[in-house]
């Protein structure tokens, strides 16, 4: 099993349901106010359809990760991902992480088994770190930038 820090399973099949389509994890985050829903899977094939049926059955705070897990384990390697990954998914891992050079994030976030880390719901405070550090890499203009400092 793979997936986002916290997240929970929600089976496509349920939304074919005409009653009890929801989980009581849904329930809880549908609509309530500072929380969000983000749909995903390995490479976004089901998950846009299951976000369209979603939002169409009133669902606003519901976001899609763009790309699925492929992309994002690819993107930001520690720190948002736990369990065991796709063995399709590994390889980019890898070759992602070759490219990137970096003192404030370990290269090798992947066992020999492809395993990021124990299942967990929680975040540590070095996967927030992770995390600043993937967010700034991508969202900070860098000295080469043509953007201007004025």
């Amino acid at each position: 099993e793979c997936r986002l820090i916290g997240a929970r399973n929600y089976p496509t099949a349920m939304l074919s349901r005409t009653l009890n389509n929801y989980t009581k994890e849904i329930l809880a985050y549908k609509n309530a106010p500072g929380k969000i829903i983000i749909v995903y899977d390995e490479d976004e094939r089901l998950a846009t359809m299951a976000a369209t049926t979603l939002v169409e059955r009133g669902i606003e705070n519901l976001f899609l990760l763009s790309g699925g897990l492929n992309v994002t384990a690819q993107k930001i390697p520690q720190g948002l991902i736990t369990g065991k990954l796709p063995s399709s998914t590994i390889a980019l891992i890898q070759e992602s992480i070759g490219s990137r050079s970096s003192s404030r994030v370990t290269k090798q976030p992947l066992s020999s088994n492809g395993e990021v880390s124990m299942l967990r719901d929680v975040y540590t405070s070095s996967d927030l770190e992770a995390l600043q550090h993937y967010v700034d890499e991508c969202f900070v203009p860098s000295s080469s930038s043509r953007m201007s400092s004025a």
